[in-house]
Formats: C-alpha cells, sequence, structure tokens
C-alpha cells in the first residue's frame, strides 16, 4: 500500500523545506517496484514507524556528501502535542524518468496510527491509497478482480452503490490519459506516442529514398569507372560488394555524426520539444543491450534499405555503353525513381499537413479562455483558522494584492469527485461522477467566472450551508432548466441522505485538459476544507506583490518555507505534454522536409545530366533560362500534383482523426493544407530554380562535345 502524504515541511539543521513527493508507504513496495538502495537495506527499512527513506536527490540537498543515514528529521506533524521526528533508514537511488512512481521519500506506513483516527484498514472510503499486488504465475487478474469487484460496497459503512474495484497493470499507467496518481510527470498520450513513432519510420523511409536517388544521380557521374573495372574483369557481384560498402562506410559515419549531433543539440531539442533528447536517457530507459540491438537494427535497416537496389541498378551497367557514356538510368517514363520521388512528396505532404494541424491546436489551446482569471494570480496553501484570517486581513492592506479568496481544489485541475449524488432525473442504476469543490463568498468575483443564472454564496444567509451552485455542464446533465423551480439535489444516501438547494449556475470553466469534456461541477461551501488561497496581484507590479505576501507570510508563519504557485504555470504544465507532441512534430516536419528537397535536388540533376544534350540543344537553338526551367520543372509540377491528391486527404483523415480526442478543439479548414502545399510547391520550384541555374553556366558546345 501507499498512500500520497500531501506537502510536508522538513525541518533537517538549518535547512526548512516543504516536500510534495512522498508516500507513506508499506515495506513490500520495495520489492514489488524494484526499487535499488544506495545506502542500507531493504529488510527492515521501513519496518518501524519512525523510519524514513529518502531519494539520492534528497539526500544531496540536505546532507550534501555526507551519509544521510541515521539523520534525523523533523516533520511539522504533532502526536500528542510532540514533533514528530523520523530516522533515516535507507537511501533509494533515484527511479528512472520513465517510471509511473518516482517518488522522493517513503515513510513508514505504520506511522498513519498515530495520525488517523480509523485504522487505515477499516477506511474503506479513502480514495488516497494505493494497493499494489504481485500476482503468483498460477494466478489471472480476472479471478482477482472477481473476488475483489463489490468489496468497497460490501465493507463500506457508507453508501458505495455503483463503486467496483479492479486490477490496473503497471504496464497500462505510463500512456493512459488520466491516472489515480493524477498528473504524474513523464506520463504520454498514446495517440501521440504513435504519431511520433510513425513519423520517425516514415522519416528513416524518406532517407533511405533519398539515398537512392542521390546515389541514382552520382551513377552517371562514375559510369565511365564502372565500365573500366569491368572491362578489366570485375564481375557484377564484385561491384555489387563495392557499393555496398560504400553505403554501409556512408550510414557508419552518418550514424556516428548523428550521436555526436545529438548530445551537442540535445539540450536545445530538450528545451523546443520538452522530451529529453540524448544517449543517456535512451541507455536508461531500455537498458545498453536493447540499445546496442537498436542502434545496429537500424545501420542494418539503412544499409539494406538505401543501398542494396542502387547497387544491383548501377552493377548492370553495361562497359561498352559505361565507356561512351550511353546509360540512362531514366529512360522509363515511369521509373521507379520518379515513383520514389512521388512517395517521398507524399509523406513529407502528409507529415507537414499533420504537423501544421497539430501545431494549431496547441497554439489554440494556449489562448483559448479557461474561464477563470489566471492572468497575474497565485496560489498559497494556508492551514490554521486563525492564520488565514489574520493573512487575509494583512493581504487586503496591501494596495498590490486586489483581492484574496480561498477553495479547497486547485482549479486548475480539479480531481475531488463522487457519484453519490442523485436528481429527480437520474435512475437509481445509473452511476455518474460530479467533480466538486469547496469556495468561499468571493471566489466568483476573484476568480472571474461567470455567474449565468441565480445568486452566489451570502454568509449572512444561514441556509447557504445546504446550497449549491452548478455549472452548465451540471445543469445540462441534471436537466434544470430554471432555477425558478427550486431544483434540489441530493448528496448521500439513507441516514447520510442531504438535500442542496441549487441556488445559482454558472458558466462553464476549464479544470484539466481540452482533450475532456467539461466537468459537470458543483460548488458548495464548507469552511473547514478551506486551505488554498488564490491572491489575484496587480499587474503592473507582480514581482512587488509577491514580494508583499512572502513579508506577511514569514511574519506571520516565521516556521515553514513560504512557497506559491502561478496559476499561468500551473495551466500551461497540464497543456505541456501536448505542446511537447506538437514542437516534436514541428522539428520532424522540418527535417522531412529537408530530407526530400534533398532528394528533389538529387533527382533534379539526375534529369539534367541525363538530358544535357537535349539541353544544350535547345540552348544553341535559343531557348531561354525560362524555357529551360520550364522544360525541368514540368516533372515536379506531375510530382507535386500526385502526391497533393495521395497526401492531403490522407493528411486530412489523420488530422481529424488526433482532433476527435480534444473535446476543445479547432475547425479543419482548407486553409491548413493551403499554406503547407503552397509552401512546399515554392522551395521545391526554388530547388529547382538554382538546379537549372547551374546548368545555364555551362557552354552548350562543351555540354555537346561531352555527350
Amino acid at each position: 500500500r501507499v498512500q500520497r502524504t500531501g506537502p510536508m515541511v522538513f525541518n533537517i539543521q538549518d535547512l526548512v523545506l516543504r516536500e510534495r513527493n512522498g508516500y507513506y508507504a508499506d515495506p513490500e513496495i520495495l520489492d514489488i517496484l524494484s526499487f535499488k538502495m544506495a545506502s542500507g537495506e531493504k529488510d527492515g527499512s521501513l519496518s518501524g514507524n519512525q523510519s524514513i527513506l529518502i531519494s539520492e536527490s534528497l539526500s544531496q540537498k540536505y546532507f550534501g556528501n555526507a551519509s544521510a543515514m541515521g539523520k534525523e528529521i523533523d516533520l511539522d506533524l504533532n502526536f500528542s502535542n510532540e514533533p514528530i521526528k523520523l530516522l533515516v533508514t535507507g537511501v533509494f537511488k533515484d527511479v528512472k524518468p520513465n517510471n509511473h512512481f518516482r517518488p522522493d521519500y517513503l515513510i513508514s506506513i505504520e506511522i498513519l496510527k498515530k495520525l488517523q483516527s480509523k485504522p487505515l484498514a477499516q477506511e474503506w472510503s479513502n480514495s488516497n491509497c494505493f494497493t499494489y499486488v504481485k500476482l503468483g504465475k498460477e494466478t489471472s487478474e480476472a479471478q482477482i478482480n472477481d473476488r475483489i469487484a463489490n468489496l468497497l460496497v460490501e465493507q463500506s459503512e457508507y453508501d458505495m452503490t455503483g463503486n467496483m474495484l479492479q486490477l490496473q497493470p503497471i504496464s497500462n499507467i505510463h500512456m493512459q490519459d488520466f491516472v489515480a496518481f493524477g498528473d504524474i510527470a513523464g506520463q504520454v498520450s498514446k495517440s501521440n506516442l504513435l504519431i511520433l513513432g510513425g513519423i520517425g519510420l516514415l522519416i528513416m523511409l524518406l532517407v533511405c529514398i533519398n539515398f537512392f536517388n542521390m546515389s541514382t544521380a552520382r551513377s552517371l557521374e562514375r559510369a565511365k569507372e564502372i565500365g573500366v573495372r569491368k572491362s578489366i574483369g570485375a564481375s557484377r557481384a564484385n561491384m555489387m560488394v563495392q557499393f555496398m560498402t560504400e553505403s554501409a562506410l556512408q550510414v557508419t559515419i552518418g550514424l556516428v555524426l548523428s550521436i555526436i549531433l545529438f548530445e551537442i543539440l540535445g539540450e536545445a531539442l530538450t528545451g523546443f520539444t520538452g522530451l529529453q533528447f540524448n544517449v543517456d536517457t535512451m541507455v536508461n530507459a531500455v537498458g545498453y543491450v536493447n540499445f546496442g540491438v537498436f542502434v545496429f537494427a537500424l545501420w542494418t535497416l539503412l544499409v539494406v534499405g538505401s543501398g542494396f537496389y542502387p547497387a544491383l541498378i548501377i552493377s548492370k551497367f553495361k562497359p561498352v555503353d559505361s565507356l561512351k557514356g550511353k546509360v540512362n538510368v531514366v529512360n522509363s517514363r515511369v521509373s521507379l525513381s520518379k515513383v520514389l520521388l512521388v512517395l517521398q512528396f507524399t509523406i513529407t505532404l502528409t507529415i507537414g499537413i499533420v504537423a501544421a494541424v497539430v501545431y494549431s491546436q496547441v497554439k489554440y489551446m494556449q489562448v483559448k479562455d479557461p474561464g477563470f482569471q489566471r492572468d497575474a494570480m497565485v496560489s498559497v496553501d494556508v492551514f490554521g483558522d486563525k492564520v488565514k484570517e489574520t493573512f487575509v486581513k494583512e493581504l487586503n492592506q496591501n494596495p498590490l494584492i486586489e483581492s484574496v479568496t480561498f477553495a479547497d481544489s486547485d482549479v486548475v485541475e480539479i480531481f475531488n469527485s463522487s457519484d453519490g449524488y442523485s436528481w429527480p432525473s437520474k435512475s437509481v442504476e445509473e452511476s455518474i461522477r460530479l467533480y466538486h469543490m469547496s469556495i468561499d463568498e468571493n471566489f466568483l468575483s476573484s476568480m472571474g467566472i461567470t455567474l449565468l443564472e441565480g445568486r452566489n454564496f451570502n454568509p449572512e444567509i444561514s441556509t447557504d450551508k445546504e446550497a449549491i451552485i452548478i455549472n452548465e455542464a451540471a445543469a445540462k446533465l441534471m436537466d434544470i432548466q430554471s432555477l425558478n423551480d427550486f431544483p434540489q439535489v441530493t448528496k448521500g444516501k439513507d441516514a447520510y441522505e442531504t438535500q442542496l438547494n441549487v441556488i445559482g449556475i454558472v458558466k462553464n470553466f476549464q479544470s484539466g485538459t481540452l482533450r475532456e469534456m467539461d466537468k459537470p461541477m458543483i460548488l458548495y461551501q464548507n469552511p473547514r476544507r478551506l486551505f488554498r488561497a488564490y491572491i489575484k496581484l496587480a499587474e503592473n507590479n507582480q514581482t512587488a506583490a509577491i514580494a508583499g505576501i512572502e513579508s506577511t507570510w514569514n511574519t506571520l508563519i516565521p516556521d515553514e518555507p513560504f512557497e506559491y504557485r502561478s496559476l499561468n504555470e500551473g495551466y500551461e504544465r497540464i497543456l505541456a505534454k501536448d505542446k511537447a507532441s506538437g514542437n516534436t512534430l514541428l522539428f520532424f516536419t522540418l527535417v522531412s522536409v529537408a530530407i526530400s528537397f534533398f532528394g528533389l535536388f538529387g533527382m533534379t540533376s539526375l534529369n539534367i545530366q541525363s538530358r544535357m544534350k537535349e539541353l544544350g540543344i535547345r540552348k544553341i537553338l535559343g531557348a531561354h533560362f525560362k524555357d529551360i526551367f520550364r522544360t525541368i520543372s514540368k516533372d515536379f509540377k506531375y510530382t507535386m500534383l500526385i502526391a497533393l491528391l495521395i497526401g492531403v486527404p490522407l493528411a486530412w483523415f489523420l488530422g481529424t482523426q488526433w482532433l476527435n480526442e480534444f473535446s476543445h478543439r479547432i475547425k479543419l479548414t482548407t486553409i491548413i493544407p493551403l499554406v503547407v502545399v503552397s509552401g512546399m510547391a515554392l522551395i521545391g520550384l526554388l530547388t529547382i530554380y538554382f538546379c537549372t541555374q547551374k546548368f545555364t553556366r555551362i557552354n552548350p558546345v562543351d555540354s555537346l562535345r561531352e555527350n
């Protein structure tokens, strides 16, 4: 079992810091999740009720290079009016970033006997405790699910109808949109991962196509060399070995340079995409053996994929034709090179349009109004009614503070929810989860949340203790058309049943990612639960305002460190994964465009070299630059047209499928593919322009003499 500790103040020697990423845990968690110890032993390290294990990073933070073993940590918790002291009984190695459970410290779960009035084993309504189960070889997941499905309903003293327990494989957590632990860093979207993985494979295909076209283009320059080698006895097999060896050497050099470039640019790419770009991260994630196998497989794929067919074609040249310069690798109207070029541009066009769709959606997510005030707004956690009252009074006297309000949740991402609510239109069999948040009477005005109908909470009205405000999504769910009928919502059941009067309806505000539907939400009043202060700062001098809050904090709560959170930063955090995917996709698009136009450059060069005599005659007969440019670019126009006919519908389909994962999304219009196609066409024509300009500098007499 593990249970979040919540924010804790650690007092160690002269350091007083608040730590947030910790858990109460059973000793078995160390074996089930394979923790590795840097100091101390697993056995017995979490047995005592005063034991704490800390990570290597936390050990370095508090104790430097000195040993943390046996050191004492004072907490901001009391038992029988005595502060709780913990003893460091072990240091575990930092957990890899791709693990879902990455604590900074683990406290023996036995300490909860001091802190909770009821034993943990009897807390069937405690949704903060998570149980890890390691199944035996002969035991199936389905068997356990059948046995635990109705435990909550059977054991809880509260009405838990509709709640069902089931096991969840740990391997499924990493790519899930939401997990019970909340927003755990390192979590990824499965769809985004598939998109990026697919694009990575497509870029490898582009590389192979590009190498093929460039090798074929260079074959004309080496025709005489091939003829001479075959004339002195070289077989076709000898020529193939030679060209495959050259291909292997080029791929090896490219692979080494790419790893070096990967390390050099890793930090810049990490800053741009939000993903870790370095070899160490990959090795730590998959292990040395798997990483080596991956690199070798990639090397083999690139060597065979890019070098085999060009070697096969080039080795077929006849010695006599090669020496006379009469070889032509594009004599067919529909050559493989042309087909591959069409494929290359189709892939690039598809990637480009999908990237534009993703990037547009990410930009929309960043500018969309969340429905509450997040600019110049910070939150501070304050516990203790007397301290809260004085804290608010002092802040209200600061001219740089515009307002202060309290709630019990992070408004950016509300997790508190229950399916224990009912209303007249809801059937008994239905299990519908509503999200709820306790607020004070200043919350709506301070947070800029729009009240559509009804009124706000009023501390002068005693019945407001049993009143609620709902959002549009909840009103729609409950089929509440108007407040004139005095609608009510029932909370709990039987002895725990309470009737709540709906006194207001507010506009939906965004809590969570834009992938989620607007959450049906209930706002209520419970002063005992209010701990998070939301403070509106004067926009013209936020730094001084925060300094004023810190000064007030240090005066009233000197024993605890001052910490605040920006709502803007919190909102950006929940968008971080999709933003990283968008930037990564943009980077991949730039790479694929560069590769494609290198391929176009090689294909254009091949086209010009194979038509040197024709183009030389055209120049002698008076053809101008624009005439030659039109002749050479004709094939490119057809290539782009075919790529457009295939790539645009494909990209539209893929972009639509990705957007369908979002409840709040942009409207896909023709402007996106139009801009991408126009941009690619322009770059392509510029590429052909420079190739043509290079040819027009050649004296036509020289080109005719050589050909």
